[in-house]
């Protein structure tokens, strides 16, 4: 299963699905990013759907730093 948890005002709010994350969800900090990952062997369809992570992740942390600093921290 997978698990996306987010620290809110010193509480930790955590979601099992990526689609369950409203685009306006607002947060202080990501604490955990672990998207379910398949077992091996993957399909090159999974491979597909697995390439996405690195940059929705990313797009967290940016969300992340704007509301942090601006996001002068993430280039």
């Amino acid at each position: 299963m997978a698990e996306f948890k987010f620290k809110v005002n010193n509480e930790f709010v955590t979601f099992t699905k990526w689609e369950d994350i409203p685009d306006s969800f607002e947060f202080d900090h990501v604490i955990l990013f672990a998207p379910y990952i398949t077992e091996r062997p993957h399909t090159q369809e999974e491979h597909d759907d697995m390439g996405i992570w690195p940059e929705l992740l990313r797009s967290l942390m940016l969300r992340e730093g704007l509301k942090t600093n601006n996001g002068n921290n993430i280039t």
